[in-house]
């Protein structure tokens, strides 16, 4: 059961990485961003830039969860092309296995 969720969880990743790299990167950048101008001395604009990072953030998160809803959860066409979140997931999870 362990190893099933993982696939999906991992099928799941790679369907969306486009999605999760923005997000990464604009954490990545916003963190170091403000590393540096807090290390200049000026932490009133650090905590801007952070504030600022963290709404970049939450619509990178949210348009990651209207692509997913987008999708919907129909199967159809025996797991091939366009089928919906499970049926992606479902070919993603084959084409792992079949690596």
């Amino acid at each position: 059961m362990g190893l099933i969720l993982y696939g999906m969880a991992m099928a799941h990743i790679i369907g969306y990485k486009d999605e999760y790299m923005k997000i990464a990167t604009n954490i990545a950048v916003t963190i170091m961003v403000k590393l540096v101008v807090k290390q200049s001395g000026n932490k009133d604009h650090a905590t801007m830039i952070g504030l600022g990072g963290g709404f970049v953030v939450i619509k990178n998160v949210s348009e990651l969860i209207g692509e997913i809803t987008k999708k919907g959860f129909n199967v159809t066409n025996n797991f091939g092309g366009k089928n919906g979140i499970v049926g992606d997931i479902i070919g993603s999870i084959t084409e792992l296995i079949k690596k």
